[in-house]
């Protein structure tokens, strides 16, 4: 298999994705250049995703951690950011503790936090790719470029490379046979509750091995959530209450940006927009297929 996919993949071949690779950045580059202020030339703000970590932190220099999670708050910053009408509402989905780590980009202006963000997201998938022991590791950090959701994650301005580093991070510490560092190292991803289930299901199913993984995984969050509740109390609650009431509904309002959205439920909602009921049952379809073969593809490597 791996043969054949070498024998598609030939120089011929990945001349294509070059070119390719180049064509969308520069159009990227020109849509930027074109536009104005921190809106491109079709009228979407530089960096998408970037403006609510942006807010966050400019919520927090406001003195005003306790109402992170207010909606109508963050509407608010980031319109003031924009100078005008957001051409979209981007929530600050992430735990309170996160946010202090936006606060240093929050003191400078919003197009060179954006550029900061972006190098230091570049550095991570350099690190992510020597931690990999990949050879020739600069030709294929080059060539990673060419990959389109490594231009979508630098394009929105995504935090999607800081989490790549975690997950290599882990990897290296788990062939190394440091499991309980692997689970602690990967707890820091609490940001991303997904990821934690996913691997977190993966070592349980492997458990007589991965226990200690699985200790430091539980362990790294406890320690989160106690430090979050000692420390920053009324965010922390907050965060919680609106974990379980709003970022489950986010993408039914009309403000939400569903195109900008990559997930198996936002995918049935862009086809039935009108008919949510429908996509919540595809995705919950798509998921009891997808973790079947999950569980599959796991017996079969574990034994």
């Amino acid at each position: 298999m791996i043969e054949k996919l070498n024998r598609f993949l030939n120089p011929t071949r990945q001349r294509y994705a070059w070119i390719i690779g180049a064509v969308i950045w520069l159009a990227w580059l020109v849509n930027i250049i074109g536009g104005q202020g921190i809106l491109d030339l079709v009228g979407n703000n530089i960096g998408a995703d970037f403006i609510s970590y942006y807010a966050e932190g400019k919520i927090i220099l406001m003195g005003r951690i306790s109402d992170l999670y207010s909606i109508d708050l963050m509407n608010s910053v980031q319109k003031s950011i924009y100078d005008s009408a957001t051409p979209g509402f981007y929530p600050f989905l992430n735990p309170p503790q996160y946010a202090f780590f936006m606060v240093p980009f929050a003191f400078i202006p919003y197009l060179v936090a954006y550029i900061v963000w972006i190098l230091l997201g570049v550095i991570c998938l350099w690190l992510s790719i020597r931690l990999l022991g990949i050879q020739k590791p600069l030709k294929v950090f080059l060539f990673s470029l060419t990959w389109f959701p490594v231009f979508t994650v630098v394009s929105y301005g995504l935090n999607s490379f800081f989490t790549l580093l975690v997950f290599c991070l882990t990897y290296y510490f788990w062939t190394k046979n440091k499991n309980f560092g692997a689970g602690l190292i990967f707890s820091i991803v609490l940001y991303k509750p997904q990821f934690l289930l996913f691997i977190g299901f993966l070592w349980l199913l492997d458990w007589q091995k991965s226990w200690k993984a699985l200790l430091g995984l539980v362990l790294g969050v406890l320690i989160q959530i106690s430090l979050m509740l000692i420390i920053i109390p009324e965010p922390t609650l907050a965060y919680f209450e609106f974990a379980k009431t709003s970022i489950p509904n986010f993408m039914y309002i009309k403000e939400f940006p569903i195109w900008n959205s990559f997930s198996v439920l936002s995918f049935w909602l862009a086809l039935f927009p009108k008919h949510p009921k429908l996509s919540q049952i595809l995705f919950v379809i798509c998921a009891i297929i997808v973790s079947f073969f999950i569980y599959d593809f796991t017996a079969k490597t574990t034994g």
